[in-house]
């Protein structure tokens, strides 16, 4: 594999490999990207001894493949994923935060104490300013979620091709992290990078996420220079090391079934009001009359200004 070969930018497929715990999306789609290198070697051996004036017999060809193939220890995948950028990576902790303006204030505070909750923030801690600063920041409310970054085989509980047979128990944040609120299906939040943490959950591999994969990604909303990339990493553990606290995935099951439902929708040549991404709709067409805005002539969906 060539060294400048990698995975970046095929988020899909990395995807997949976290939710299955293996690295078989990888390796099915391989075929596509991987020309087995053998006829290549067969050319230049021939050519080189062509040059040094030395007879060919094609009869030599299933034998030279066959010790080449002996001979050769590489794994075209995990070199695909060595030479792949770490990924930005999220773990969502199944808890919705409510819009803070409506609220009175009793109800802003109750709503700040529940995410201090979530995180094992005391309520003395300093940390708790800074949840207080993202609450209010985060005028539309959203996931509360923790981002950080992570090569592919850090997030796999086996050497890639039997993680199935048993995964990490827990999840472990203990020393400074991203928390975010995150409302990924219109774009908005607020985050802090430097929240002091000690907690250990539950872990659940469909709380694990790839940000590429949303339909607004952390890095659309706050930008490319968001500096995920310098963030701590948690640890990810066989056996618990001490009480967790046990999240729900209900939410995040719910949204990622209702966007492949779109996605299918979309690839059967149709589309879905209440889809809000433009992506999935055919024909839109601006309307310059109020209220103003994208339109889209089939399903009738609307985004205006």
């Amino acid at each position: 594999m060539d060294y400048n070969s990698n995975l970046d930018g095929n988020t899909k497929n990395l995807q997949k490999c976290i939710e299955d715990n293996n690295l078989y999306p990888i390796s099915e789609s391989i075929d596509g990207w991987w020309d087995f290198p053998e006829g290549q070697y067969l050319e230049d051996m021939q050519r080189a001894m062509e040059n040094d004036d030395m007879e060919w017999d094609d009869d030599w060809r299933d034998e030279i493949i066959e010790t080449l193939r002996e001979r050769d220890d590489s794994d075209p995948v995990k070199d695909l994923i060595h030479n792949t950028s770490d990924l930005h990576c999220y773990f969502d902790l199944g808890y919705d935060v409510d819009e803070p303006f409506g609220a009175d204030e009793e109800e802003q505070e109750e709503e700040i104490d529940s995410i201090c909750k979530v995180l094992k923030i005391a309520k003395d801690s300093p940390m708790r300013e800074k949840i207080t600063g993202i609450y209010y920041n985060a005028s539309y409310g959203g996931s509360l979620r923790i981002y950080f970054p992570a090569g592919l085989m850090t997030l796999l509980s086996g050497n890639g091709w039997d993680g199935d047979k048993e995964d990490f128990e827990s999840i472990k944040f203990k020393g400074k992290f991203r928390v975010v609120i995150i409302d990924t299906m219109n774009g908005s939040g607020d985050f802090e990078d430097d929240i002091e943490l000690d907690v250990e959950y539950d872990f659940d591999r469909s709380l694990l996420g790839v940000s590429e994969e949303d339909h607004y990604a952390f890095e659309e909303i706050f930008g490319d220079d968001c500096g995920i990339k310098h963030c701590e990493t948690p640890t990810f553990e066989k056996k618990a090391e001490a009480e967790t606290i046990h999240v729900e995935n209900e939410a995040l099951a719910q949204e990622r079934e209702r966007q492949q439902k779109y996605n299918d929708t979309f690839k059967a040549g149709k589309c879905t009001f209440g889809d809000r991404d433009m992506n999935r709709h055919r024909d839109i067409e601006y309307v310059n009359a109020f209220p103003c805005g994208w339109h889209c002539p089939h399903c009738g969906m609307t985004w205006t200004d």
